[in-house]
């Protein structure tokens, strides 16, 4: 008579590891959610500290070195104009980040490409917004 635990032991991992997926990724839609409804008004064009300047400095550090900017900041807001569009940039961001991640909740999982999609729009978002995190994270000492 074959044993059935290791395939007992196979569903539980599989949903054990479907669970800690799912509660991962609600925590990408709190923080792509929050992103939507707070980035413009705090590091928008706008914005009480805008991204913009911070760019234009890493710009100018960088002397305008494409590689060495993307390596030193890694984001998509490379790729536009964040000088004019950087509140467009912001919303569509988080727009993919909370799409994507309701659509591995519904599923249940994700690949390789769906989980290096989300850490490419968080970090675009988090490296643009970089000012108001490193404020906060002083802020808890």
């Amino acid at each position: 008579m074959p044993c059935t635990c290791s395939l007992n032991i196979n569903k539980i991992n599989t949903k054990l590891k479907n669970r800690i997926t799912k509660v991962n990724i609600s925590v990408s839609v709190v923080a792509f959610l929050v992103a939507l409804h707070q980035n413009k008004q705090l590091c928008g064009l706008q914005g009480l500290i805008p991204a913009q300047k911070f760019l234009k400095r890493m710009q100018l550090e960088t002397k305008g070195n494409n590689l060495q900017i993307f390596t030193k900041i890694p984001s998509f807001v490379w790729l536009i104009d964040y000088e004019q569009h950087l509140d467009t940039f912001l919303d569509y961001t988080a727009l993919a980040g909370l799409a994507l991640s309701a659509f591995v909740i519904i599923v249940g999982g994700a690949n390789w490409f769906i989980m290096l999609a989300l850490w490419s729009l968080y970090h675009s978002i988090v490296n643009v917004g970089s000012t108001w995190y490193v404020k906060l994270l002083k802020n808890k000492d």
